[in-house]
């Protein structure tokens, strides 16, 4: 157990000693370019109107499906909060309210 705490202090120190070995990755990482792209992609006119017309029959299939199982009311009702949630975005932007952060 005394031997434990040891490797433990030195480490400690060691890490404590040399701060920049906590600032190694520098510039950006990997994934912020696909992330980027499905960000984009998900904010375009294209992402919006199929927003709209999975709602749409979303919302056809909830009013028109009559005695519908549990799962598949759940899986029309999860169409159209990511429907809304996509739709969001572009309805935000049109009132000029920033979506998302940004970093200067």
């Amino acid at each position: 157990m005394k031997t434990h705490d040891l490797v433990t202090a030195a480490i400690t120190t060691a890490a404590a000693l040399s701060p920049r070995l906590a600032f190694a990755a520098g510039g950006s990482m990997p994934w912020d370019g696909p992330l980027s792209t499905l960000g984009t992609n998900l904010t375009g006119p294209t992402a919006s109107a199929l927003a709209l017309v999975a709602a749409f029959a979303a919302v056809l299939g909830l009013v028109f499906g009559g005695e519908l199982s549990g799962w598949i009311r759940g899986a029309l009702v999860a169409c159209i909060g990511m429907a809304f949630l996509v739709g969001l975005t572009t309805f935000a932007s049109a009132l000029g309210i920033t979506v998302g952060g940004m970093v200067g």
